[in-house]
């Protein structure tokens, strides 16, 4: 849900256009637009079509010139490379009417980009620093292709190069400083939040809706909600609204919040038992080494995660992790007793503070009565204390219920561990 601002020209309109035969024909998935619209929206921007379209010059042509009628910003990725199928430089220029040149500050960096690679630049890396006259190259920190920075009045096209970590260096080092100085930022506040459904989130904070200073998104994510604040202009009074709002934010949803602006779940579990002096270990089953997965995304986690079990089969339950013959015959490996056992067995085999375990019925078989794909049972076990288990029966296909089964593990660990006040903290 969104509400936009009232008043027009406050925010100004962007568009993006991803050039790429692959995204169409081959299934590639468009990353890069997903790096750039937070970014964007920070700057002020409000975000209008996304086109995706074939290394094709005439369609390049097509869908800037349009872009170009309705926003004051268009931003254009890929087909800047060095190979015959890479069109959009040529397609740039009969959009602004100009010829292409060759820029000898855009050529010195490209010959050195081969040259400190023992290559040699041939007809295919001199394209690469050829720009619309009228147009200026802009450098790339990582790669041998120069993006383009046209402007004419209150338009600006910026084309960058559609390789994820060579757009992603460009724009942080070179475009968003750029765009910055043109017009500051506009203030956000984002929060995540587990554990409520998208409706009684939208109800507890309607009274946002109201507010003419404050737009606001609500959305749905695997296993929790996102609420995006944003101002309506780049001001310190927007600032103040911006901070009002998410103060009611907080009082609104108070514990179910469990992190702010870019951090993750695993960034704040990873705090709380930093925090604690605790460590944690996994057991999974259906959700096949997800959550070791996503709690290594955090730099540094090798100080308080030890490690998991992927116990997929019920003869590694019984022979690695202990879980009982008795339990897997009569409960069955898809059960509160197994997920209480994985729990506590990893716990105590890796000698960790914590064990959370998963395991369930992912789909598209091994359903049963009683037990329907979907079932899942997670497990958690602290030291000292009673072993606890919980389940859950998850809506999807295969891949949606092991992520929101590992979503709500987390999520039950994230808020057992508490504000870390008061933890028993290592020696």
């Amino acid at each position: 849900m969104k509400r936009r601002a009232g008043s027009a020209g406050r925010i100004r309109r962007v568009e993006l256009v991803v050039v790429g035969t692959e995204m169409l024909a081959l299934g590639a998935r468009d990353t890069n637009s997903d790096f750039l619209k937070p970014d964007l929206l920070e700057l002020g921007y409000e975000p209008g079509l996304i086109s995706i379209v074939p290394d094709e010059q005439e369609r390049i042509v097509e869908v800037v010139r349009a872009a170009l009628r309705r926003a004051s910003l268009v931003v254009v990725g890929g087909g800047l490379g060095p190979t015959g199928d890479d069109r959009t430089r040529q397609a740039l220029a009969r959009v602004f009417g100009a010829g292409l040149r060759r820029d000898p500050r855009a050529w010195e960096r490209v010959a050195r980009w081969y040259r400190t690679r023992g290559r040699f630049p041939g007809s295919g890396a001199r394209l690469q620093a050829l720009v619309p006259i009228g147009a200026e190259s802009l450098d790339n920190p990582i790669g041998s292709a120069s993006g383009i920075w046209w402007a004419r009045g209150d338009r600006r096209v910026v084309a960058l190069p559609g390789v994820p970590s060579e757009l992603k260096a460009m724009w942080k080092e070179v475009v968003r400083p750029r765009l910055e100085a043109g017009g500051g930022s506009v203030p956000l506040a984002s929060f995540s939040v587990g554990g409520l459904p998208e409706a009684d989130v939208d109800a507890r904070l309607a009274v946002l809706y109201r507010r003419p200073d404050v737009e606001m998104t609500i959305l749905a994510k695997t296993g929790h909600i996102e609420v995006h604040l944003r101002g309506t202009r780049a001001s310190p009074a927007a600032r103040r609204a911006v901070d009002r709002a998410a103060a009611l934010v907080r009082r609104r949803l108070g514990a179910r919040i469990f992190a702010e602006g870019e951090r993750t779940l695993e960034q704040a579990i990873g705090e709380r038992l930093r925090e604690r002096g605790e460590t944690l270990a996994v057991a999974e089953s259906c959700t096949g080494g997800l959550l070791g997965a996503r709690i290594t995304t955090v730099p540094g986690s090798s100080d308080y995660f030890l490690g998991g079990v992927t116990a997929y089969s019920n003869a590694v339950k019984r022979k690695v992790l202990g879980v009982s013959e008795a339990i897997l015959r009569r409960q069955g490996a898809v059960s509160a007793p197994c997920a209480r056992a994985l729990a506590n067995e990893v716990r105590r085999r890796l000698g960790s503070d914590w064990g959370l375990s998963v395991t369930g019925v992912a789909g598209p078989g091994g359903g049963a009565p009683g037990k329907p794909v979907g079932t899942v049972f997670i497990g958690l076990a602290r030291r000292g204390r009673r072993v606890s288990a919980r389940a859950l029966r998850l809506v999807g296909d295969r891949d949606s219920v092991r992520r929101r089964a590992a979503a709500a593990a987390l999520l039950w660990l994230h808020r057992a561990l508490g504000s870390g006040a008061g933890a028993r903290r290592r020696k």
